[in-house]
């Protein structure tokens, strides 16, 4: 069985361990365009990220994004992961600009505290592309990103109890494809060029790797955004 971890412990399959640093972010499915200039949105999301036929890692997150002008918006986000009784807390602060309608490149940065395993910080960039309109926007995003732990600490990952068994995290990188759609709940609005209402969700694989192991894993998560 394959254990990974994200500075926590996530048990994923029963021959080996392993305790990886997480990302700032679990998930999103965002615009492929900048917000109307001046305005301003918020997203919830949740979403599940395992290896096949082990627990899921489950994620709820607020993100919350204002357009500063010049194709441009800002972003400050939340998530909170959990695993079978072990938890994740990080915050994200980011970028998003786009050079066209259907093409939007976005970076971020941020960090956060897992109890059993300390605190972690972590930098990621990307690209999103689809096809802009006010109905539904199919969108594909291709990430990376690195995490440091800050304090790293020994994690209990004992799959037998006869065999104690310990990893530490250290620093991660990973890498994530996700495609999803946005289906637009307001379209008179987007015709105006207000913001709206958006449902979405999305399908994506990451792959995390560290100095001497690599994992995949599939996920899957929904969002919704509403003006402010």
């Amino acid at each position: 069985m394959k254990t990974l971890a994200a500075v926590t412990v996530f048990a994923l399959s029963a021959c080996s361990q392993r305790v990886y640093s997480p990302p700032a972010q679990a998930f999103a499915v965002g615009p492929v365009t900048s917000l109307p200039e001046g305005t301003s949105t918020l997203d919830v999301e949740l979403a599940t990220h395992s290896q096949l036929f082990d627990p899921g890692l489950q994620s709820a997150a607020g993100r919350y994004a204002r357009n500063i002008g010049d194709r441009t918006d800002v972003t400050a986000e939340g998530t909170a992961f959990t695993l079978q009784g072990h938890n994740i807390y990080a915050g994200r602060g980011g970028v998003r600009t786009s050079p066209g309608d259907d093409l939007s490149f976005f970076a971020g940065a941020g960090g956060g505290y897992a109890p059993t395993g300390g605190p972690f910080a972590s930098v990621d960039a990307g690209v999103s592309f689809g096809i802009d309109n006010c109905y539904v926007v199919p969108v594909m995003t291709f990430a990376g990103f690195v995490s440091q732990p800050l304090d790293p600490r020994p994690i209990d990952v004992t799959v037998d109890p006869k065999y104690m068994t310990y990893d530490t995290p250290s620093r991660t990188v990973g890498g994530t494809a996700r495609g999803g759609l946005r289906v637009d709940l307001t379209p008179s609005s987007c015709r105006r060029g207000e913001p709206g209402s958006w449902v979405y969700a999305g399908l994506d694989v990451t792959t995390v790797a560290d100095e001497d192991t690599t994992d995949s894993l599939m996920g899957f998560g929904v969002g919704l955004s509403v003006p402010l």
